[in-house]
């Protein structure tokens, strides 16, 4: 049975690309990289442990971007919103595709489109469709703005309030050593 989902997907991600192709869109960015000697994670739908690589960015400019990654064997790329989980990788999950083609069925290029904003970090995870292969891939990133490093953490106000309460406690047991304050004695 044929999932309408991924139909769609396929769809879409094909008719973006040839947009794009026949458009001025420019490559954003392109990486190579392997999952040889990387972590580990379990997909929801799939049994094994999968060695990926997981690149952290932001765009410079929101809209819609295209993701196509050539594997050397069978291959899967996802894309997540913010972090990763490898202990739930449906966490965050944005887009995920298997197998893409633009004259049909590959089993070696995954490729999706999406919209992203440019105050949230992303993970585009590429990965090993079946499981324990070392795979080897080339991502192609097309869209309206440049790729850069994700945006620095910003601390919780309560991460600020333990850093104060930690400085007092501190304080008061390098007081507490010192003794009290000793008056200095008359001539």
């Amino acid at each position: 049975m044929i999932n309408l989902n991924v139909i769609v997907t396929v769809a879409l991600v094909f008719t973006s690309y040839l947009a794009g192709q026949s458009a001025s869109a420019a490559v954003v960015y392109e990486r190579t990289g392997s999952n040889l000697n990387q972590p580990t994670f379990t997909l929801p739908d799939r049994p094994g442990n999968f060695a990926y690589d997981a690149f952290s960015f932001r765009v410079s400019a929101a809209g819609d971007y295209t993701f196509v990654t050539e594997f050397d064997n069978d291959g899967l790329s996802i894309l997540y919103a913010n972090a990763f989980d490898a202990s739930d990788s449906t966490k965050n999950l944005i887009a995920l595709n298997d197998d893409y083609s633009l004259a049909g069925y590959s089993y070696t290029i995954s490729g999706f489109t999406s919209t992203l904003d440019t105050n949230r970090n992303y993970v585009l995870i590429s990965t090993d469709a079946s499981g324990g292969r070392v795979i080897d891939f080339t991502t192609r990133v097309d869209g309206p703005g440049q790729i850069l490093a994700p945006l620095a953490a910003v601390p919780e106000p309560e991460t600020y309030a333990m850093l104060l309460a930690g400085m007092a406690a501190i304080g008061k047991a390098v007081r507490r050593r010192r003794g009290p304050p000793r008056l200095g004695r008359g001539a």
